[in-house]
């Protein structure tokens, strides 16, 4: 449990949040720095910042599914699916079989109504997993 961690558990989220910012300043990729602050700004209440810190962390670690289903949860709260939904489908054409990036572009296409990218994101993700649609005529 590091220092950060127990300041949160007292209550103390602008101490740990000092302390995450500060790793962050110190070691920059570091992917659990980047968590931390979001999930600190997040219990504060400071969704824009914690959404901010999430990307920070998708962007040093685009298989992270913790990080996803976080994104996930902060855009359908504050409203900015569409948003989401944008900024991954551009992840998803820089990288094609992130298998945690389809699962949650299926998920909000399926939030959205958008059948036709439900479909598309669902035989994309059948696809490189090795698994083909059975053909009708079967």
């Amino acid at each position: 449990e590091s220092y950060a961690e127990v300041l949160e558990e007292e209550g103390n989220y602008p101490g740990a949040l000092k302390v995450w910012q500060s790793l962050e300043d110190d070691h920059p990729t570091d992917v659990r720095a980047h968590i931390g602050a979001a999930e600190i700004y997040s219990r504060m209440g400071r969704t824009d910042n914690a959404i901010f810190e999430y990307r920070k962390a998708l962007d040093l670690d685009s298989k992270n599914e913790s990080v996803f289903k976080n994104l996930y949860s902060l855009y359908r709260k504050s409203g900015k699916t569409k948003e989401l939904f944008n900024l991954l489908e551009d992840r998803y054409l820089r990288d094609k079989r992130n298998r945690i990036l389809l699962k949650y572009l299926i998920l909000l296409a399926g939030d959205m109504g958008r059948g036709k990218d439900e479909d598309f994101y669902k035989k994309e993700l059948n696809r490189i997993s090795g698994k083909q649609p059975l053909n009708k005529n079967q």
